[in-house]
């Protein structure tokens, strides 16, 4: 994993969010974490990967409108897979989990080429 990559964790519950922060801060990232997704304009190239869990996505962003919107690469938190992966969600991580998981998916999200955002 790359030193210092920017990560925002997004997670309703705060114990949650501090723990994912701590495992991905071991990894030498610098972490930022909120309780509910930011509007996606003002994310926009401000973090390398977007750590979300799925209690945080607005039910109008879990589309493939809202993954065509993003450039910044994501890894997605869920209880059940199959739902996410469904809607497009590429990496997606079922709680719960053991830290290496986390760290395998961000790493495998910060080898991603950015994505464009697709033509309006």
């Amino acid at each position: 994993m790359p030193t210092n990559a920017k990560i925002l964790v997004v997670a309703p519950d705060p114990d949650f969010r501090r723990s994912l922060a701590f495992v991905l801060e071991a990894e030498g990232c610098r972490v930022n974490i909120v309780e509910r997704l930011p509007d996606l304009d003002t994310l926009s190239d401000r973090y390398d990967c977007l750590v979300i869990d799925h209690r945080s996505i607005p039910a109008a962003a879990q589309s493939g409108t809202f993954l065509a919107s993003m450039r910044t690469p994501m890894v997605v938190l869920v209880s059940h897979a199959q739902d996410m992966v469904a809607r497009g969600f590429e990496r997606v991580v079922v709680k719960p989990f053991l830290g290496h998981k986390l760290v395998e998916a961000v790493r495998d999200a910060l080898k991603q080429e950015p994505q464009r955002a697709m033509p309006t």
